[in-house]
């Protein structure tokens, strides 16, 4: 019994460095993640060029819808 608890507390001691080498193999992913992220950048970049024109045109109907109702209003 002694001696499975002894193998028991080496290997949480050999899961612990698992752990620390674990980690240590995320440093890479980190950077690769970054580069997805400038990628997802780009393509958040490249959707805004495609969405820009839309809503600026949705922006101007709303000025011209609400310059149409102060001529409205104007008149009345």
């Amino acid at each position: 019994m002694v001696v499975e608890t002894v193998d028991g507390a080496v290997q949480a001691e050999d899961q612990g460095k698992r752990k620390r080498t674990g980690y240590e193999r995320v440093e890479p992913r980190g950077r690769e993640y970054g580069m997805l992220h400038g990628g997802g950048w780009f393509l958040s970049f490249m959707a805004g060029l495609m969405l820009g024109p839309v809503l600026l045109f949705r922006i101007r109907c709303h000025v011209i819808s609400f310059r149409a109702m102060k001529n409205v209003m104007e008149i009345i």
